[in-house]
C-alpha cells in the first residue's frame, strides 16, 4: 500500500468534524424518534409499564416545545441549532438508559434502578451547558439556566410523580450528577480562556467562525480578526505578456498577499478576485507567504484591489530563456529568465505541500542578488 501524504492524512482527519445532519429537518425527525424510543423502552423496561403510548406522546410533546423555547437562549434564536443540540443531547440520554439495562444484565440484578435515567438527564444538562456556551452564545449563568429545561421536563412527564423524590434524592445519582454538571461548567470556564491572551474569548471566535460557515457571514469572524490585524506593506509583482499587435494580453501575477484565512472570511478568495480584476486575464500564482499576509476583512480586500491599478512597468524585454528543471529527492525548482528577472517555480509534486518559509524566500533572492539578477519571482506551487 502506497504511503499517503501528510495533506491527505489531515484532510480526512477534518472530515470527521464534519459529522452533523445534513438538515435541521433531519433532526428534528430524529431527535424525535430518539426520544419517542427512550421513552418507550423506559416505560417497559425500568417502569415495567403497559402504558407506552402516552410517555412517548408526553415526551416527544414536551421535548418539541422545549426545542422552540432554546431558541430564546441562543445568540442568534437559530432553530436549526437547537435542533441539533436537541439530537445529541437525546441521544446521550438514550445511552446511559441502555447502560443501565446492559448492567442489569450483566450483573445477574432483578430489577432496573432508576438511578441511570436520572444520570442521563444530569449528563443531558451538562452537555447542554457546554454547548450553549461555546456554540449558541449563552453565558455561563444563562446555559445554567436553560441547560435543566428540556432534560427534567422530559423526565418529569416520563417517570410517575409518585417516584420523583426517590428518584430525583438518590445520594449517587445527586454525586455522579453533581460531578458531571462541575465537569460541563470548568470545561466552559477554562476553554473560553484558553487563548489568552491572543485571544480575549475562545467561546466568541468559535461562535464566528460556525457563523461564517453555516450562514456564510464573515462578519463576527472580520471584526474579531481586524482587532488583532497590524498594516503591512506588500508588492505584488506581474509579468504582462502580449502579441505583437497588441490585441491580446495575459498577466502572470503573484501577489504577496496570501490567500486565507478561509472561506469566506477576509481575502480567502483573493486569487479569483484578482483575476476577475484584471478583466479575467490573468493567472494568479502563490507567492511564497504566509497567514500572518491574510487581508482580514472584505473593506481590506477591496483596498487591495483598488491599488492593484496603480503600478509601473519596471522593465520591458521581448525573450526569455527556456525552461531548466533541477530536481533533489522530492524537492523540484523550474525557472526561466526573462532578461535579468527569474521567473522560479518551486513544487513537491506529487507529494503535499505546505507554505515554505520566509526563510526560504530570503537565501533565494540573496542568491540571486549576488548573481547579478535585477529581480527573481518565486512562486510557491502549493501542490
Amino acid at each position: 500500500m502506497s504511503e499517503q501524504d501528510d495533506v491527505s492524512k489531515i484532510q480526512k482527519r477534518y472530515s470527521l468534524t464534519l459529522l452533523n445532519p445534513s438538515s435541521h429537518y433531519i433532526s428534528l425527525v430524529i431527535s424525535i424518534a430518539v426520544a419517542g424510543v427512550m421513552a418507550a423502552f423506559v416505560s417497559v423496561t425500568y417502569l415495567n409499564s403497559g402504558d407506552v403510548i402516552f410517555p412517548v406522546l408526553s415526551v416527544v410533546g414536551v421535548l418539541v416545545g422545549t426545542q422552540f423555547l432554546d431558541i430564546l437562549f441562543s445568540r442568534h434564536k437559530e432553530y436549526s441549532k437547537s435542533l441539533h443540540v436537541s439530537l445529541f443531547g437525546n441521544g446521550l440520554f438514550f445511552v446511559s438508559t441502555l447502560i443501565g439495562f446492559g448492567a442489569m444484565m450483566l450483573f445477574a440484578k432483578d430489577n432496573l434502578d432508576l438511578f441511570y435515567v436520572t444520570i442521563g438527564m444530569f449528563v443531558f444538562a451538562s452537555f447542554r451547558i457546554g454547548i450553549f456556551t461555546t456554540i449558541l452564545g449563552a453565558s455561563l449563568k444563562k446555559a445554567w439556566g436553560v441547560a435543566f429545561i428540556q432534560p427534567v421536563a422530559m423526565y418529569l412527564v416520563l417517570i410517575p410523580p409518585t417516584m420523583w423524590i426517590d428518584s430525583l434524592t438518590n445520594p449517587m445519582a445527586l454525586l455522579f450528577g453533581a460531578a458531571f454538571l462541575g465537569l460541563a461548567t470548568g470545561w466552559s470556564y477554562f476553554t473560553d480562556r484558553a487563548g489568552r491572551p491572543a485571544v480575549d474569548s475562545t467561546h466568541e471566535l468559535i461562535q464566528a467562525y460556525v457563523t461564517s460557515a453555516s450562514k456564510n457571514d464573515p462578519t463576527e469572524m472580520e471584526q474579531i480578526i481586524e482587532r488583532k490585524a497590524k498594516p503591512s506593506t506588500v508588492s505584488t509583482t506581474q509579468i504582462k505578456f502580449q502579441s505583437n499587435d497588441k490585441q491580446v494580453m495575459f498577466s502572470m501575477v503573484l501577489p504577496d498577499i496570501h490567500p486565507g484565512p478561509f472561506h469566506p472570511v477576509g481575502g480567502s478568495n483573493i486569487p479569483y478576485l484578482i483575476y476577475k480584476n484584471m478583466d479575467s486575464t490573468a493567472m494568479v500564482m502563490h507567492s511564497i507567504s504566509n497567514h500572518d499576509l491574510n487581508l482580514p476583512s472584505q473593506e481590506e480586500v477591496n483596498n487591495y484591489l483598488t491599488s492593484i491599478s496603480d503600478s509601473e512597468v519596471l522593465r520591458n524585454g521581448v525573450g526569455c530563456t527556456e525552461p531548466v528543471t533541477v530536481q533533489i529527492n522530492n524537492a523540484r525548482a523550474g525557472g526561466l529568465l526573462f532578461d535579468k528577472t527569474a521567473l522560479l517555480f518551486l513544487s513537491l509534486s506529487p507529494h503535499g505541500m505546505e507554505d515554505l518559509t520566509m526563510d526560504i524566500r530570503t537565501q533565494i533572492e540573496q542568491f540571486a542578488k549576488n548573481r547579478n539578477f535585477e529581480q527573481v519571482m518565486i512562486v510557491d506551487t502549493h501542490n
